[in-house]
């Protein structure tokens, strides 16, 4: 955690990270002295948090942690899948910043990129099982289908409970630097001159089964 909150202070734009600690909720003495330069400013901001409270610093830790977690590029292809607006990140300066605006301003966006990246992250994994069906397939959203899914899955699984969220995610491709990626009919990246953003919609169900204990 420790790691992650030097990184959001050394690697977030000082205009963001302004944004982020003149929030009252966040506590930072109004008497903070803001260096001029970016390069200056993890060293005296780090220090200023050291004398805040414990909860305070908890928070502040915390926060880091999220937007830091988002700022690679699995976590930036989350960000650019769930944005309203993929030009508006694009203009920004880099992915620290693209994190914590999103974090800063569409909260309900953020945790929708935070819950897409954990998909990513466990769908191959061990923890997760996945189903294919077929392509154009409508995902029934009625209760009566919920229902029925969720009823199918523990007599399968033989788990007591179970639970079912159904979202919609949109896997985006972006431009960066003037060159285009898409994907192609055979699956391969193709990349081009000019700038781009296309983005494709999935429909999913996401399904969280109790382990069971032998």
């Amino acid at each position: 955690m420790a790691t992650a909150l030097s990184a959001f202070l050394r690697k977030t734009p000082g205009e963001a990270l302004r944004e982020y600690f003149d929030r009252p909720e966040i506590g930072l003495p109004t008497e903070f002295d803001w260096p001029a330069s970016d390069a200056e400013l993890s060293g005296p901001l780090l220090g200023a948090i050291e004398k805040m409270s414990r909860v305070q610093r908890d928070r502040i830790s915390n926060d880091a942690e999220r937007v830091h977690a988002l700022s690679d590029e699995p976590g930036q292809a989350a960000i650019y899948s769930v944005a309203e607006d993929p030009a508006l990140l694009g203009g920004l300066a880099n992915p620290h910043a693209r994190s914590l605006w999103i974090f800063l301003n569409a909260q309900d966006r953020f945790s929708h990129a935070e819950e897409v990246r954990f998909t990513e992250d466990r769908r191959r994994g061990r923890m997760w099982a996945g189903y294919i069906t077929e392509p154009g397939s409508v995902v029934q959203r009625n209760a009566l289908a919920r229902y029925a899914f969720v009823s199918a899955n523990k007599e399968f699984s033989g788990a007591a409970h179970a639970h079912v969220d159904n979202f919609d995610r949109v896997r985006t491709t972006h431009a960066l630097q003037g060159q285009r990626a898409h994907v192609g009919a055979d699956g391969r990246s193709v990349r081009g001159q000019g700038t781009v953003s296309r983005a494709r919609g999935l429909r999913l169900a996401r399904l969280q089964v109790p382990r069971l204990h032998h």
